[in-house]
């Protein structure tokens, strides 16, 4: 079971939090007008390392690039608008914070490093030689569409318990249906392989470098983080459950 990663802006910032405290947006993250100033917030950032490559306007027209685009534009909205939790400010406070929120917004801001070093020798790539090799376009393409998948799916199994801090209310209950039945973290594996489909996508190997040791290493810190809270909150039925389903790959890993 997973309490989610913090729901990024691809920044590493909480929509819930930045957006709902500043009254753009209501609980559910569903005004029209947030969603609208979001969404071309999220398309400029995408698009920085553009402006350092030096490479013509057109590369972003080019098929890698459009497929990357628009499936991460698709991740900012599904993060917005899939129900889960109101707001992390519904929730009181733990005495034993840990670091697990700050491995939340690491983990986001990694990821935005992974889209933009992908980006960038992608585009420095297209400067030299516009041919683009279909396999990568497509298999990144469907990973990419996995992981947005799995996040939206593990967001609506969870509801209300999806939060960016790992923490148990008295009341809660363990879930174990939908995703969780096969895998104890659906949403980090959704994380991974959006940025793994985005560095395959974009043909970018300093990108996949960028997911296997910086990425994967926070996800595995926060994973670890949010067991602890887990197995303090429900005990020997958390433990019964870890030693059933596995973490980020089911019957693997």
């Amino acid at each position: 079971m997973s309490m989610g990663p913090v729901k990024v802006f691809s920044s590493g910032i909480t929509l819930r939090a930045l957006f709902t405290r500043g009254g753009i947006v209501d609980n559910d993250g569903r005004k029209a007008a947030g969603s609208l100033l979001i969404v071309p917030l999220h398309g400029l950032v995408l698009i920085l390392p553009s402006l350092f490559v030096g490479a013509p306007l057109q590369a972003l027209g080019s098929l890698a690039c459009s497929l990357f685009l628009f499936l991460a534009t698709v991740f900012c909205i599904t993060e917005i608008v899939t129900p889960s939790s109101r707001c992390d400010e519904a929730w009181p406070p733990m005495p034993d914070q840990g670091p697990g929120h700050r491995f939340a917004y690491l983990g986001g801001a990694t990821l935005l490093v992974v889209f933009w070093v992908s980006l960038g020798t992608h585009l420095q790539s297209f400067a030299v030689a516009e041919a683009q090799n279909g396999l990568p376009v497509c298999a990144g393409s469907l990973v990419m569409t996995v992981g947005i998948g799995l996040r939206s799916a593990a967001m609506r199994v969870l509801g209300a318990y999806f939060v960016s801090e790992p923490r148990v209310r008295r009341e809660q209950s363990l879930i174990r249906c939908g995703l969780y039945r096969y895998l104890r973290h659906p949403s980090e594996t959704g994380l991974l392989c959006v940025a793994v489909g985005g560095a395959l996508l974009l043909q970018s190997l300093t990108g996949l470098c960028v997911v296997v040791g910086f990425l994967l290493p926070v996800t595995l810190l926060r994973i670890r983080e949010e067991e602890r809270v887990l197995l303090c909150g429900f005990g020997e039925a958390y433990r019964n459950y870890s030693a059933e389903v596995r973490r980020l790959v089911p019957y693997v890993l």
